[in-house]
């Protein structure tokens, strides 16, 4: 049984998800049955994860008693890090949406564009991710000598960056780089704050191996004077991360080496 917080202070709104939310185990039987808490502010609905625990988390943003659209996300978020939210707005609004995600938020969903199809899609997903950050949350995810993400922590995180970028049709690029030189402890921290000076809008920043170092990047690329191995992702096209390394650490070969600094 998958147990839904419903958080939602419109009645007729609230109606609607409840039936949407009944039909979820016909269009999703893998599922099993779905047993459905409905909440209408936030207030209670922190009191409510303060007593119990969720497969999932639906959540419109207008609530009486939350003084802006993105405080309802972070409260919410805090009280159940752990718990995959999917949330609902009262008509599209692509740039709310893109920091939603970016801030953790599973996936957002236009209320007036919802069907039970699409909200089971939307729910299943968000579970069946969550469960995977959770499962890589057991093993340290940042390296101890930087500071930064590790492998298994950037996996998670560039792949939710993937998803950002072709749900909201942005222009995202994968980078690599790698340390010249020497490569002890010392070495390595240098050169991880030299990366976080030189990109300080990446998206995720890691350290994959000794000498190697990738990042995700929304937006135009600032100069630096690092060699590094791009590779662009536009929304529409099929590559998936594995692929975007790899074009990432070839243009990184045909570039002639430089001395980090």
């Amino acid at each position: 049984m998958r147990k839904i917080l419903l958080v939602e202070d419109s009645s007729e709104d609230e109606l609607l998800l409840r039936e949407m939310i009944e039909d979820l185990a016909e269009v999703d039987p893998r599922g099993g049955q779905i047993e459905m808490m409905p909440c209408g502010d936030l207030a209670l609905a922190v009191d409510l994860l303060s007593e119990d625990s969720f497969d999932s988390i639906l959540l419109n943003l207008s609530l009486p008693d939350s003084p802006t659209l993105l405080d309802s996300f972070l409260t919410v978020s805090a009280k159940a890090p752990e718990t995959p939210i999917v949330v609902l707005l009262d008509e599209s609004d692509e740039l709310l949406a893109s920091s939603l995600l970016r801030d953790g938020a599973q996936d957002v969903l236009a209320k007036q564009e919802l069907d039970a199809p699409a909200l089971a899609r939307a729910v299943g997903f968000a579970i069946e991710r969550q469960r995977r950050v959770n499962a890589v949350s057991v093993t340290p995810l940042t390296d101890r000598f930087t500071g930064l993400w590790n492998n298994e922590a950037f996996r998670v995180l560039a792949e939710h960056d993937l998803r950002v970028a072709r749900q909201m049709h942005l222009p995202l690029a994968v980078i690599v780089t790698e340390l010249e030189g020497e490569d002890g402890d010392l070495e390595c921290l240098e050169f991880a704050d030299q990366l976080c000076k030189q990109f300080p809008e990446a998206a995720t920043l890691a350290r994959l191996t000794g000498r190697e170092f990738a990042l995700t990047h929304f937006g135009d690329i600032p100069d630096t004077s690092v060699r590094t191995g791009v590779a662009a992702f536009h929304p529409d096209e099929q590559r998936n991360l594995d692929d975007l390394l790899a074009d990432a650490r070839s243009a990184l070969g045909t570039k002639p080496a430089i001395v980090a600094i």
